[in-house]
């Protein structure tokens, strides 16, 4: 059995206006670094940070930024994993809504703020469930019977609650920032 503290990452300024970054290689901003050292604080505090084997993050910065300040708390290896690095939003990476219904008005079809499948320079929503399955299987083979954080993005881990805790897609809600989903995998 493996257990999973799943983390997303920590702001990055974008979410406050509303862009949506994808593959675009964000840092953390100077609230989002301050908020992560408390949480980290706070995780050590409610777990056993010796029980966590590693942490496994996706490549971009504003995961890795993450992912260092909790190694630092934990001590612990870290690992950059691309099967859990965000979506490629395609038309929509680094806008906002907006822009991308004034930019792209025939992708508004098929689109909602909410859920996009019709992205057609983008990753389909089975093409990430994809690659999430191959993370979990990567896992199960070489983690069994360990505690591992994993810092990735929003979409990963709604995919993850999906196949774990038995989400619909369109109930699965948005993690926050530094929101931690709990999961078990046997």
């Amino acid at each position: 059995m493996v257990k999973l503290f799943v983390l997303r990452h920590a702001e990055t300024g974008a979410e406050k206006l509303g862009i949506t970054l994808g593959r675009i290689d964000w840092p953390l901003n100077d609230t989002g670094r301050n908020f992560a050292k408390i949480a980290a604080q706070k995780f050590i505090q409610e777990h056993n940070p010796d029980e966590i084997k590693a942490i496994i993050t996706s490549p971009m910065q504003r995961t890795k930024q993450t992912a260092e300040i909790f190694q630092k708390a934990l001590g612990c290896q870290m690992f950059v994993e691309l099967l859990i690095i965000e979506r490629n939003f395609g038309e929509m990476q680094g806008l906002t809504w907006d822009q991308f219904t004034e930019k792209y008005p025939n992708l508004k079809l098929g689109n909602t703020l909410e859920r996009q499948t019709n992205l057609p320079s983008g990753e389909t929503i089975e093409q990430v469930e994809g690659r999430v399955k191959l993370f979990i299987e990567k896992i199960k083979n070489e983690y069994a019977d360990t505690n591992l954080l994993i810092v990735t993005h929003n979409g990963i881990i709604r995919i993850l609650r999906r196949l774990f805790a038995n989400e619909a897609m369109m109930d699965s809600p948005d993690s926050s920032n530094l929101g931690l989903t709990q999961l078990t995998i046997d």
